[in-house]
């Protein structure tokens, strides 16, 4: 029996690394299909080597190299046991080598879902497992990292929502310390409101009814009585407005809008408080333009509001002060502005329940109603004001056009 041939199984790795060999070395050769032959060299000795790819899970996975010495190939093989040694030597060793190179495939991807997926369940919601694969572990690669993303993307719909309804939670909880606070400046005003006229009518009364004041001439009897009559009617009118706006919060006023003549209310209005105002030496004019038109309002409501508005600037100026009411037509739209030369206020506190003061009565309430009424009539109110150098209320109404005129009627 002749001399066994050189033979060399050796299988690289895609980058040339030698993963196993039986034989000994090969050089590597990059292979990209099946039968590609390559004599050469190995430590002086000639070779017919043969390259081919070796795919595991149909990927590339490494690269096959089969050597044999030129002699052996040209001189053939001699005997059966020979060439049986060598087929098996290389099936083991490309069984090995498909055996090595499938764990790796295997086992490299699972490991990597595995950590991917104890990094989610650590709240790591931005892991991914890693994809490209075309088998089973690919698709469940895939069918894993969807999940992720519909996890991660309902984490921040809730996250975002979370801070939305704690946003709301905080601004519905400060309207409500602000309710509360209003709420009980309101009761509080009131109650310094109420007694006000109250006291009023209970010591004039007295005054009349107890001896020990001693007796009373027509005169004196009559001016008691006067004044026991105007605090029961500043009583009264305190009652009507908390009776208005009870109803405007509860939806139950009626406003009836129709032509109305602006000028006139004023003068009106003029005529009944000029009195107080001369009582008080305040200045008081009243100035209408030559073409006010109609105005689209409710003459008793909007009388209501300038009776307010005028007893509040007369109430708040003090003695040698001036009122001026001054009444502009805009165009589609009538003003009618009050003025005075009282202590003034902040505008933002102008239609704040309960914001006057112990001193302020009636402020709080009676402008707070007079702009809900105005703004029922489609109109506005609004107000300038400079503590210390007065203010001036102003109401815009709309006026009467022949649109509005036919929708009335």
């Amino acid at each position: 029996m002749g001399q066994a041939p050189d033979v060399r199984v050796v299988i690289f790795s895609l980058e040339g690394t030698q993963l196993t060999a039986n034989g000994g070395q090969l050089p590597f050769r990059n292979a990209t299909t099946n039968g590609v032959q390559v004599r050469v060299r190995v430590l002086g000795r000639t070779m017919e080597t043969l390259y081919g790819p070796l795919d595991v899970r149909g990927e590339r996975a490494a690269i096959l190299g089969v050597g044999l010495t030129s002699q052996a190939v040209l001189g053939g093989i001699q005997g059966k046991s020979v060439l049986l040694t060598l087929l098996v030597g290389i099936a083991v060793l490309v069984a090995l080598g498909i055996g090595l190179l499938t764990a790796r495939a295997i086992t490299k991807p699972v490991g990597a879902l595995v950590g991917a997926t104890r990094a989610l369940a650590h709240g790591e919601l931005h892991v991914r497992a890693p994809e490209g694969a075309k088998d089973e572990i690919g698709a469940l690669a895939v069918s894993f990292n969807a999940m992720a993303n519909e996890l991660e993307t309902q984490h921040r719909t809730l996250e975002k929502q979370v801070e939305e309804r704690t946003a709301a939670l905080r601004t519905a909880n400060a309207q409500l310390v602000r309710a509360s606070s209003a709420k009980t400046a309101f009761i509080a005003m009131m109650s310094h409101e109420l007694r006000t006229p109250l006291n009023g009518i209970i010591g004039f009364a007295d005054m009349l009814s107890d001896p020990m004041f001693g007796d009373h001439t027509p005169e004196e009897t009559r001016d008691l009585a006067s004044n026991i009559i105007a605090s029961g009617r500043h009583l009264l009118g305190l009652i009507n407005d908390l009776l208005d706006m009870a109803k405007i919060e509860a939806g139950k006023i009626e406003i009836r809008p129709v032509p109305t003549e602006v000028g006139g209310l004023v003068l009106e209005v003029e005529n009944v408080l000029g009195a107080l105002a001369r009582a008080k030496n305040i200045e008081m004019t009243t100035d209408v333009d030559s073409d006010v038109p109609l105005a689209m309002a409710d003459p008793a409501r909007l009388r209501q509001v300038l009776f307010n508005l005028v007893s509040n600037a007369i109430k708040f100026t003090q003695e040698g002060g001036r009122i001026t009411v001054d009444v502009v037509n805009l165009e589609q739209s009538v003003t009618i502005s009050v003025s005075d030369t009282g202590p003034g206020l902040l505008p933002e506190e102008a239609y704040e329940r309960g914001s006057a003061g112990a001193d302020d009565e009636g402020a709080g309430l009676g402008l707070s109603l007079a702009r809900s009424l105005i703004e029922m009539q489609g109109g506005r109110i609004w107000v300038k004001s400079t503590p210390g150098k007065g203010s001036t209320f102003t109401v815009l109404i709309p006026s009467a056009t022949i649109e509005r005129l036919e929708v009335a009627g």
